[in-house]
C-alpha cells in the first residue's frame, strides 16, 4: 500500500507505475532493502566491537533508468504504462512536476558509497535491490 506523501522511493515507484512520472532522469541512487537496514542496525547493537562505529547501510546503486526498466519488465504486462524516455536536465528544469523539481540538483550525479565495513564487520549480505522492487 502506498502512502500519500510521495517524498520517498515509494512515492517515486508509485509515480513511475501510475504513469505520472514523464520519463527517466540521469540519476543514480544509493539503495538498501529495509530488511538489510534492520539487520544492520540489529547487528550493530549486538556486536560489542561495533560500539561507537559508523556503518553505511546501502547495498546497491540503481539508476532511475534501471528502476524504470525493472518496473517495466515486471509490470508492463499487467497494464502499467511505464515511460522509459530520457528526460534531459533542460527538460526537467522546464517541468512543473513537483518530484522532478526536487530532483534537478541530483541530475547527472551518481551516489557513491563504500559499504565494505558493514559487510565485513556486521556480516551483511545485501539483497539485490531489483529483487526488492519486484
Amino acid at each position: 500500500m502506498f502512502t500519500q506523501h510521495g517524498n520517498s522511493s515509494e512515492g517515486l515507484v508509485k509515480a513511475i507505475l501510475s504513469g505520472d512520472f514523464p520519463g527517466v532522469l540521469d540519476i543514480t541512487f544509493a539503495t538498501v532493502d529495509v530488511r538489510d537496514a534492520a539487520e544492520g542496525h540489529l547487528e550493530a547493537m549486538l556486536r560489542p566491537e561495533a560500539n561507537g562505529r559508523r556503518y553505511i547501510l546501502a547495498g546497491n546503486q540503481l539508476s532511475m533508468k534501471d528502476l524504470a526498466q525493472t518496473l517495466s519488465d515486471n509490470y508492463a504486462s499487467k497494464g502499467y504504462k511505464i515511460n522509459l524516455d530520457q528526460i534531459s536536465k533542460e527538460e526537467a528544469q522546464k517541468s512543473e512536476h513537483p518530484m522532478i523539481k526536487r530532483m534537478i540538483p541530483q541530475i547527472g550525479t551518481k551516489m557513491m558509497f563504500n559499504n565494505e565495513r558493514s559487510i565485513k564487520e556486521l556480516g551483511l549480505k545485501y539483497i539485490n535491490i531489483k529483487d526488492t522492487i519486484v
